[in-house]
């Protein structure tokens, strides 16, 4: 499989999971919280594919997002996000 093929693949599912999102969303009436919720989170979130070639060690996905999440706690004013802050 090439980068390529993988990038539209992740692009499909996006699409995918958004429009099952409204779809879902639309079950409710308008007016009720459980639509607004649904709606806002779909409106408002963003989709993330991670991928871990680090085989022998495989908790090496996991330690930035410890990471990010020590330092928020933390209070930290700049959390690092792609190797920035």
């Amino acid at each position: 499989m090439t980068n390529n093929t993988i990038a539209n693949s992740l692009h499909t599912l996006q699409d995918e999971a958004y429009e099952l999102g409204q779809q879902w969303a639309k079950l409710y009436d308008p007016d009720t919280p459980s639509r607004k919720l649904i709606s806002e989170l779909m409106d408002a979130s963003i989709l993330v594919n991670v991928v871990h070639n680090e085989f022998k060690d495989p908790e090496a996905i996991f330690r930035p997002f410890y990471k990010a999440g020590a330092e928020y706690a933390a209070g930290k004013q700049s959390v690092m996000v792609n190797g920035r802050h």
